[in-house]
């Protein structure tokens, strides 16, 4: 029986080859929390039943997104469906290291210091390109910010995402737009004068460390997905 803690771990969810494996390796890690895992849109009938079956099997909650908006609609969908003290977002392709990561994540969740991984420095990637930018400028107004979220995987309170109204009508339709998330969330955490965290520091310019495997709390796998 699923128990309703004050936390949730919420993961977006589409197509993943490794599914399977990915959730097995988040019963072992997922601590004393809830775990959603959001279909964005997948589309493949036979893939929402094994995820339905594999849920079911570590007591996860499985949930369709009302809208495909990429990984923004574990977001959305986890604030209307779920409501929940601290959610934790990530995405399928990020693979949890040790049994206590999570412990350590939600400890540091707070109200006005959003968690996240890892963060990229604005000098060394802007905005991917013009559309990013403009993704930015259309929906808050800005483009200000000091550093990236990286994936975006951040953690933050249900009290911090409920003032933030520029995301009530927001709508992800592309992978640009997807990508253009890592820096919406900067903006708008500094746009709300929050600041967060960031458990692994900044990632370095080539991305070694992330390449080679050299963070404690995740690993990361690249898809390469549209």
């Amino acid at each position: 029986m699923i128990k309703t803690k004050k936390e949730m771990i919420v993961i977006s969810n589409n197509n993943s080859p490794s599914i399977e494996s990915f959730l097995e390796r988040m019963n072992e890690c997922r601590g004393n929390y809830d775990v959603l895992l959001v279909d964005t849109h997948s589309n493949n009938e036979d893939y929402e039943n094994l995820c339905i079956e594999e849920c079911k099997k570590y007591d996860f909650i499985w949930k369709k997104s009302d809208s495909p908006d990429y990984d923004f609609s574990g977001i959305k969908t986890a604030m209307k469906y779920f409501p929940r003290e601290k959610y934790w977002f990530q995405q399928d392709t990020l693979i949890p290291k040790s049994s206590d990561c999570y412990d350590k994540i939600f400890k540091e969740i707070k109200d006005n210091t959003p968690v996240s991984w890892l963060g990229f420095e604005r000098k060394v990637s802007p905005f991917d390109n013009e559309d990013s930018l403009q993704f930015c400028l259309d929906n808050f107004n800005s483009s200000d910010y000091d550093t990236g979220i990286f994936g975006p995987n951040f953690g933050i309170t249900r009290d911090d995402v409920s003032r933030i109204k520029e995301i009530d009508n927001l709508y992800v339709t592309n992978k640009i737009e997807q990508s253009s998330m890592e820096r919406g969330w900067a903006i708008l955490f500094k746009k709300y004068n929050m600041t967060p965290k960031y458990m692994e520091g900044i990632l370095t310019p080539d991305w070694t460390t992330l390449h080679d495997d050299g963070y404690t709390l995740f690993s990361k796998k690249f898809l390469h997905r549209v």
